[in-house]
């Protein structure tokens, strides 16, 4: 008995050991990676994606550049600021290249050498460029608009006041320059940053510029005057306005 148990116990070793060898001579099964059919998948589409864009390029019409317009004559430029109630503002800065305020050389485009910026709340803003220096201030006068326009005009003209012709001047016209301790300039309705150097402060009024001054107590006069209340007598009824209203119409027609 122990001598056929030991025959059996041989050969269920000997099977063992065949079927552990022959598991081991068989050759792995490649598997593809995840990534390949992946790939695959991502290459058919870019595939088709390029076939769709070459027949939407073929049925397309091949783009035609138009040239740029040709610049503004002496005699256009003149009617469109009679039009417009504008003017061409000359620069008040020493050593400007091209004579007129917010007109600046590019430097670098041969086509387009004069460009038309403006600042406004603390940054430069291009308007465009232009082949000629009249018609990048044009530009620019239509970019401020024909209240500022105005304004500069006058400021041209003039010469700063003092601190003692302004205190002179509120005194004479009844008006009180309003501190504030809110903004940079100390007084209300006055800001800080026109981009000018030798005129710092500008005054704006519910959307309306009305100049920029050398001194923040000149700007406050201003500031003063625009709003200055209107007053109106205590005698005064409504039958009075209505006949004072009436009797400016007649003088007005």
């Amino acid at each position: 008995k122990k001598a056929g148990c030991g025959a059996r116990e041989r050969g269920t070793h000997a099977f063992s050991c065949t079927v552990a060898s022959s598991v081991r001579e068989m050759p792995p099964k490649k598997r593809p990676p995840p990534t390949a059919a992946l790939a695959a998948v991502t290459k058919k589409l870019q595939l088709k994606r390029e076939d769709v864009l070459s027949e939407a390029a073929a049925d397309e019409e091949p783009a035609v550049e138009q040239p740029p317009p040709p610049p503004m004559t002496a005699d256009e430029i003149a009617t469109a600021l009679e039009a417009e109630g504008l003017m061409l503002l000359p620069s008040r800065r020493e050593g400007a290249k091209t004579g007129y305020k917010g007109v600046y050389p590019t430097g670098s485009d041969a086509r387009f050498p004069y460009v038309a910026q403006l600042r406004r709340d603390g940054r430069n803003i291009v308007v465009n460029k232009f082949a000629t220096a009249e018609e990048a201030a044009l530009a620019y006068a239509r970019a401020i608009g024909p209240a500022e326009v105005r304004a500069c005009a006058a400021a041209l003209h003039t010469r700063p006041l003092s601190k003692r012709e302004v205190a002179a001047a509120a005194r004479a016209e009844g008006l009180r320059l309003q501190r504030s301790e809110k903004v940079a300039s100390g007084y209300e309705g006055v800001s800080i940053g026109s981009g000018e150097r030798k005129r710092p402060y500008n005054v704006v009024l519910r959307g309306d510029f009305l100049g920029c001054f050398e001194s923040a107590e000149e700007a406050a006069l201003v500031y003063a005057r625009a709003t200055r209340p209107v007053r109106v007598a205590a005698a005064a009824t409504v039958a009075d306005l209505a006949g004072a209203a009436r009797a400016l119409e007649s003088v007005a027609q």
